[in-house]
C-alpha cells in the first residue's frame, strides 16, 4: 500500500469516520509496523497479523458471464409487497423497491439480468389438456403486476421460471410436498413424493402450456424454465423428487423421459430448458445423464453447502453452467451475539468468487431480494438484500401459502381482489395485517451485490484467478480470502477480493496482461466497517498498480471491487 493511496482516499472519502480510517492508514505507512499500529487502532482481538498471499489475475480466459439474478422473495405471492402496492402505484414504497432492484438507469439499481419466479401448479385444472389458470394465480395474488413492473423498468430482463412440484395429483403422495415420509433430505431415501410415470407426458404438456400462454398472456416469452427446483431434497416444502441415475429404483428414468417429453413436445424456441437445479452440486453422475442428453442448453445448481468447483468439468459435457440459488443465515455471522452484515457481506462477495472463478458458473443468482422486517419476529433475515419495515395497515394484509392445507385441500387457487384479502380461502391464509412502512434498510449484502452487478456486465469473460496458498492446498490452506477477475465488454478489467474471515492479511497483487505497463490506473470499491464496527459501504478510492503489481492490506470481514479506469 502506498501513502499516494492512502492520501487520495483521504482526500476522495468524505464521511468524518471514513476521513478517520484512511489517516490512520496513513500512519500505517509512516510507521510501518503492522503489529504496532494494530494496537494503535483498538482493532478487535479477533484481527490477526496479516498474513502473506499472492493474488495473480491471469490471462487464461474462461466461461462468458451471463448475468446476475435474484426472486423478489421465496415466495413472491406471500411476502413481496402487500395490496395495491404490487400494482407499481408511482410514488409508494413498492415502486421505488422495483427503481432499486430492475431499473438500469437508476445509479443505485442492482440491474438483474435475471428475474427468477415460481409456477404455482395448483393452478392447473385436473385434466393432461388443461389451461392454466392466470387470472387467479397471477392477478389476483399480484403476480402479474410484479412481472408488468419488472418489465417496464427493464425490458431486456430474462424471466426464468422454475417448477417447485407437478401438480399434486400427479404424484404418487397426493401431496405437494413430502407430507408423510420423514424428512430425509437424500435422494435415494424411500419416498412416496414422486411424479407418477403415468402422468410424464401430462406434466410435460402441462409445462408447454404454460410457456406458450404466458407468450400469449404478458406478450413476451419466458427466457427459460426450469421443470424441477432442487429435485433431490424431500422437504415439506412443495418439492419432487427425482432418483440418482445410478440408483435400482426404476423411477431413474424419470427425469429424462420428461426432459425428452418437453423437447418433443415443442417448447417454444425462444423459451431455454435448463436443470436440473440441484441442491449441493455432489452427484455427479445426475449430472452427467442430464447434460449428456443433448436436450437442455444449460445445466442449473444451487450453492448449499458445496460450491459450484464440486461439479467437475468432465461431467458438464460443455454446458453453461449456471448458480440459480445460493443464500445463508444470519446466524453464522454473529458477533457479541447481533448478525454482523459487513461478515455477510463479505461472504456473499467469497461464494461469487468461488462459484464464478474455480467454478466457472455463467450466471449467479442470490435467493432473495427483499424482505420485510417485523418487529420481535424470529424469522432470519440473513437471505434478503434489504429489508423494508413493517407498518400497521388493517387494509392491507400479506398472503400466506400455508403448505399444511394441500393434505387436505387441493384445486385451482381462487383469491379476492388483490386490493383488499379479508378472509381465508383454500390454501391461502389472510397473514399480517400490515403494510410497507417508508424505510428501506440497504444492508452491506444490497452493496456488495449491487457493485457486482453494475461492473460485471453481461459478456464479461472470466480470467482465472488464482490465491495462494489458497483452499486447495492442504499443507497450507486457507479458505478465507478469495478472487475473481473478468474481461469486461469494454476490454477494462474487474478483480473482486473478498474476505470472509474475521482476520487480516498483506495480499501481493499481479495482473499478468499489465505486468509491461509502468502505470494502471484503477477505482476501488470497498464494503466493510471502520475500527468501531460502522459499516463502510461501497466507499472509494484511487489506486495505481505499477506495472500490474501492488502490495495492500486485506481487512476483515470485507469485500473489494477493483475497476480499471
Amino acid at each position: 500500500m502506498t501513502n499516494l493511496r492512502c492520501i487520495d482516499a483521504a482526500n476522495t472519502i468524505k464521511s468524518a469516520t471514513t476521513k478517520a480510517k484512511y489517516w490512520l492508514l496513513v500512519k500505517i505507512v509512516t510507521i510501518g509496523a503492522i503489529a504496532t499500529v494494530a494496537i494503535m487502532l483498538r482493532l478487535p482481538a479477533t484481527f490477526a497479523d496479516p498474513n502473506a498471499l499472492n493474488i495473480d489475475v491471469t490471462s487464461v480466459r474462461q466461461q462468458t458471464f451471463t448475468g446476475f439474478g435474484s426472486m423478489l422473495s421465496a415466495n413472491a405471492i406471500s411476502w413481496f409487497l402487500p395490496a395495491g402496492g404490487r400494482a407499481d402505484v408511482p410514488g409508494s414504497v413498492a415502486s421505488k423497491v422495483y427503481d432499486l432492484i430492475f431499473n438500469p438507469n437508476d445509479p443505485n439499481s442492482l440491474n438483474l439480468s435475471y428475474f427468477r419466479q415460481q409456477i404455482n401448479t395448483d393452478n392447473y385444472q385436473m385434466s393432461p389438456t388443461a389451461k392454466y389458470d392466470f387470472d387467479s394465480a397471477m392477478e389476483k395474488t399480484g403476480d402479474a403486476d410484479i412481472i408488468r413492473a419488472i418489465k417496464k423498468r427493464n425490458p431486456k430482463i430474462k424471466i426464468y421460471m422454475s417448477v417447485w412440484t407437478p401438480p399434486y395429483w400427479m404424484k404418487e403422495n397426493g401431496a405437494d410436498a413430502n407430507t408423510s415420509d420423514p424428512i430425509t433430505w437424500s435422494v435415494d431415501a424411500p419416498t412416496t413424493n414422486h411424479l407418477l410415470a403415468s402422468d410424464e407426458t401430462a406434466f410435460a404438456a402441462l409445462l408447454k402450456q404454460y410457456c406458450v400462454q404466458f407468450n400469449q398472456y404478458f406478450g413476451f416469452p419466458i427466457y427459460a424454465l426450469s421443470f424441477q427446483n432442487e429435485p433431490d431434497t424431500n422437504v415439506h416444502y412443495g418439492c419432487c423428487i427425482y432418483p440418482d441415475s445410478s440408483s435400482v429404483d426404476p423411477k431413474a428414468a424419470t427425469y429424462m423421459s420428461m426432459l425428452a417429453d418437453l423437447v418433443n413436445q415443442n417448447i417454444p424456441s425462444s423459451t431455454q430448458l435448463w436443470g436440473p437445479e440441484n441442491t449441493k452440486c455432489t452427484d455427479t453422475s445426475y449430472f452427467d445423464q442430464v447434460a449428456s442428453s443433448g436436450l437442455i442448453t444449460n445445466l442449473a445448481t444451487h450453492d448449499y453447502g458445496s460450491q459450484v468447483s464440486d461439479l467437475p468439468l468432465s461431467v458438464r459435457n460443455g454446458l453453461p453452467v449456471n448458480m440459480t440459488e445460493t443464500s445463508f443465515e444470519q446466524s453464522s455471522y454473529l458477533i457479541n451475539g447481533q448478525p454482523n452484515q459487513a461478515w455477510m457481506g463479505g461472504a456473499l462477495a467469497d461464494s461469487f468468487c468461488k462459484d464464478v472463478n474455480d467454478g466457472q458458473a455463467a450466471s449467479w443468482f442470490w435467493l432473495t431480494c427483499v424482505g420485510v422486517n417485523f418487529p420481535n419476529s424470529p424469522d432470519d433475515t440473513g437471505a434478503n438484500l434489504m429489508l423494508a419495515t413493517a407498518t400497521s395497515d388493517p387494509n392491507s394484509v400479506y398472503k400466506y401459502f400455508d403448505m399444511s392445507k394441500f393434505p387436505t385441500d387441493h384445486g385451482i387457487i381462487a383469491l379476492d381482489d388483490n386490493n383488499l384479502y379479508p378472509a381465508s380461502a383454500g390454501p391461502y391464509e389472510c397473514q399480517w395485517k400490515t403494510d410497507f412502512g417508508p424505510n428501506l434498510d440497504l444492508n452491506s449484502k444490497y452493496y456488495v451485490f449491487r457493485r457486482l452487478t453494475q461492473e460485471i456486465t453481461p459478456g464479461s469473460v472470466s480470467l482465472l484467478t488464482n490465491t495462494s496458498p489458497n483452499y486447495h492446498d492442504t499443507a497450507n490452506g486457507q479458505n478465507d480470502v478469495y478472487s475473481a477477475a473478468f474481461k469486461l465488454p469494454s476490454g477494462k478489467l474487474c478483480l473482486v477480493i473478498a474476505n470472509q474471515s474475521q482476520k487480516g492479511y498483506t495480499a501481493n497483487l499481479k495482473v499478468d496482461s499489465l505486468t509491461a505497463l509502468p502505470h494502471n490506473g484503477f477505482t476501488v470499491y470497498y464494503t466493510s466497517q471502520d475500527t468501531t464496527g460502522k459499516p463502510l459501504n461501497d466507499v472509494s478510492w484511487k489506486e495505481d498498480l505499477q506495472y500490474g503489481t501492488e502490495t495492500t492490506t486485506i481487512w476483515p470481514m470485507s469485500a473489494y471491487c477493483y475497476v480499471q479506469n
